[in-house]
């Protein structure tokens, strides 16, 4: 969940796979101020156009996938994945 949130705000760099590389990266924002730096620069910038941000059109899909997911329940469907058009 955390990894897609970073990537869809542009911050891929900050997902990481392991404890180890977790404990890693953390040293680094706490070590290297230019590096953290540059994170909450790109973080600023990116706000403004990532759909995370987006509160209309955030709420538009999830509403979309609310609808979705009821008219699978009144077809008698099976429970499955939702996944809503950007």
């Amino acid at each position: 969940m955390a990894g897609s949130l970073l990537c869809s705000v542009g911050l891929s760099e900050l997902v990481t796979k392991t404890s180890q590389e977790y404990e890693d990266l953390a040293l680094k924002c706490a070590t290297e101020p230019t590096f953290l730096g540059s994170i909450k620069q790109k973080l600023d910038r990116n706000r403004t156009t990532s759909p995370l941000f987006n509160t209309a059109l955030f709420t538009h899909h999830l509403e979309e996938g609310y609808h979705m997911a009821f008219q699978a329940y009144v077809d008698g469907g099976q429970p499955k994945a939702i996944y809503v058009p950007a």
